[in-house]
């Protein structure tokens, strides 16, 4: 199902930042009610992004070495070399992966919290 252009009326059109980031703050309720619904793990992807092999980490309890993760986010700097930023994490939305635990959800219920709110 497509997003109306006009979802968040006519202040608001699609192509525009207001348009961009109200789609964005939609991400953890979408979340949440995914986990709601399946009792699973979440990982959550973009859609202009693809898996390029299969996903094994995600699979089972103990897939992850040394210990199960919560809530893991996509640094996209994380290849960075350049001494200024290298040690400075650039967190993006695009690629996000949440336990089914009270934890992952508690950080999910915060983050639908603070988007329901102007900053």
């Amino acid at each position: 199902m497509l997003l109306p252009r006009d979802a968040f009326g006519k202040h608001a059109p699609e192509g525009s930042m207001q348009f961009r980031f109200e789609t964005i703050s939609m991400k953890p309720a979408f979340i949440m009610e995914q986990m709601r619904l399946i009792d699973l793990p979440i990982v959550y992807m973009d859609s202009d992004l693809e898996f390029h092999r299969f996903p094994a980490l995600f699979l089972n309890r103990g897939s992850w070495p040394y210990y199960d993760r919560d809530a893991m986010f996509f640094n996209y700097w994380g290849n960075e070399t350049a001494p200024a930023t290298k040690f400075t994490a650039h967190i993006g939305s695009g690629v996000l992966y949440f336990n089914n635990g009270i934890r992952a959800h508690n950080l999910l219920r915060a983050w639908c919290q603070a988007m329901a709110y102007s900053p």
